[in-house]
């Protein structure tokens, strides 16, 4: 699926020495598969390490002027980008040519700088972004950001366009948190594409159910509603996985696959083991495969048999749940069904003026997801279908008056 828009997650992180916490930082690289790595006084780096830890990475290194000095970004390959020439020590500046050109600037300000704030004005474009150490508090200014003081000093600053930031409260060996930038940003090139999960997005609103549940009230319907479909909006753009189409592989057949997953396991034990008859057979199960992928004739004849199979009639009959189940039996079958007169029918109809519900919804029933912007006000939207998404919150509601009709047989007023 070509994209019109894509997410871009940016990882902000004062390592102080690079060379020290650098493991640390592949591994929250590895564990959130991040885009673009600002990583602030670095020090002195072995370059090979870094290289070889990140091949799939572009390197901006600016110098600095303290003790922990330079600031270097890490920019995936697949993301276009071009330096900007900056003399401003430890301000490393960056442009990502997406479908409009996004600078990015990472710095660090120490307390003794050759440079002020307002030098970096120059370098703001029309959509940029600015994240990095700042060493000032915005809330207690004029006050100690030492080692010890407990001060919020890392920030990031977005203009003309919009970003969600997240702090990453794990542990770590720096006096530094880590932040986690995530950016909405226009990208119509033809060598992306998307995968999202939705087997983990829908598990996963099935397990927060109970939470949304609770906070559901009729005195902050348009409150909770706009912070459901915030929600909603992150997790989709988390479940999702952005990837260049050249590194995507075609469908493989399951055998194929059982094949290449024993031949992984094989290699696995291998290399635990030792053990070299274990490497040969894996060896010899990886190239079974390929030569079997290698022939197009047998691929083409696999994949014929598979839709072959999958779209053929089926055998069996299953009784269908309604049409083949006996009638069902009441003790009011014989009762006669009150009239409705026209005065009940307005009455139904007008309730819509003062039913309870969100503002949004008595123009649209339906929930909003963004076009643009990963976040964004409803009004700036495009409708889905509400029936698996914020209506799942009244199923019980529904529910509950459902089966009261059903005992009663009366005919279904207001709340229909």
């Amino acid at each position: 699926m070509q994209l019109t828009y894509t997410f871009l997650y940016t990882l902000c992180f004062n390592v102080r020495s690079l060379d020290l916490r650098w493991g640390e930082v592949y591994l929250l690289f590895s564990s959130y598969n991040v885009d673009i790595m600002v990583l602030l006084e670095v020090s002195k780096f072995d370059q090979v390490t870094i290289v070889t830890a990140f091949p799939n990475h572009l390197l901006f290194y600016q110098e600095g002027e303290n003790a922990h000095r330079g600031v270097l970004n890490l920019v995936q390959q697949t993301v276009p980008v071009t330096r900007v020439p900056c003399h401003l020590a430890s301000v490393c500046v960056v442009d990502l040519h997406l479908d409009e050109t996004l600078r990015l600037i990472g710095m660090h300000a120490p307390d003794r700088k050759s440079w002020s704030c307002n030098d970096l004005s120059s370098f703001f474009l029309t959509n940029s972004i600015i994240c990095g150490d700042f060493n000032v508090d915005l809330t207690e200014d004029d006050t100690r950001t030492s080692l010890r003081s407990d001060r919020t000093i890392d920030y990031a600053f977005a203009k003309g366009t919009q970003v969600t930031v997240q702090v990453h409260e794990g542990a770590t060996t720096s006096d530094h948190k880590r932040i986690i930038l995530v950016s909405a940003v226009e990208d119509n090139r033809k060598n992306m594409a998307s995968q999202t999960s939705w087997p983990v997005f829908s598990s996963f609103l099935s397990y927060v159910f109970p939470f949304w549940e609770k906070q559901w009230s009729a005195f902050k319907m348009n409150e909770i509603y706009n912070n459901f479909t915030r929600f909603l909006s992150l997790l989709a753009a988390r479940c999702t996985r952005t990837f260049p189409l050249k590194l995507a592989r075609p469908a493989i057949p399951p055998e194929l696959r059982s094949k290449l997953s024993y031949s992984r396991a094989l290699s696995f034990k291998a290399k635990q083991t030792g053990d070299m008859k274990l490497k040969i057979e894996s060896a010899k199960a990886r190239n079974v495969v390929r030569r079997e992928l290698s022939d197009a004739t047998a691929v083409v004849q696999l994949a014929a048999d598979y839709f072959e199979k999958l779209f053929e009639e089926p055998s069996d009959t299953r009784p269908h749940p309604y049409t083949d189940s006996p009638l069902v039996l009441s003790l009011q079958n014989n009762s006669p069904i009150p009239d409705v007169t026209y005065a009940d029918v307005l009455k139904v109809v007008k309730t819509r003026n003062t039913y309870q519900m969100p503002d949004k919804f008595k123009n649209v029933r339906i929930i909003l997801l963004p076009k643009k912007d990963a976040i964004c006000p409803p009004d700036q939207t495009r409708p889905i279908s509400l029936i698996d998404s914020f209506l799942k919150i009244q199923e019980r509601l529904y529910l509950n008056r459902f089966m009261e009709i059903k005992t009663f047989r009366t005919s279904v007023r207001d709340t229909r």
